[in-house]
């Protein structure tokens, strides 16, 4: 299953690209606003298959929701798919839902 990830403050920063580079603008500070406090932040894998349930939650997600926040928080972080996505999932209604039996794909 995904194990929280624990990230130390030196992770998390703020980059934005230009010039075909990223840059480090600033280090995000922890998450202590109380939609992001208490929450464990889960790793995932970038290759995964969400519901369409689960999909239109993301796309759609309530206003000052969980969602929202880590959108905002993690726009510019660097792979910030692999921590979004499982954080989301581990942290709200469709936790239940997960199912991680080291699935493999292959392609002939």
């Amino acid at each position: 299953l995904l194990q929280p990830n624990d990230p130390t403050p030196q992770v998390w920063n703020y980059f934005v690209e230009c010039d075909d580079a990223l840059h480090r603008i600033y280090r995000l500070p922890p998450l202590t606003v109380d939609k992001g406090h208490g929450i464990d932040i889960h790793t995932s894998s970038q290759w995964f298959i969400i519901s369409r349930e689960f999909a239109w939650y993301i796309a759609n997600p309530p206003k000052n929701s969980l969602v929202d926040y880590l959108r905002d928080y993690m726009e510019h972080v660097v792979v910030a798919d692999e921590s979004f996505f499982g954080t989301v999932l581990r942290n709200t209604h469709f936790c239940s839902t997960l199912h991680n039996d080291n699935f493999l794909h292959i392609q002939f």
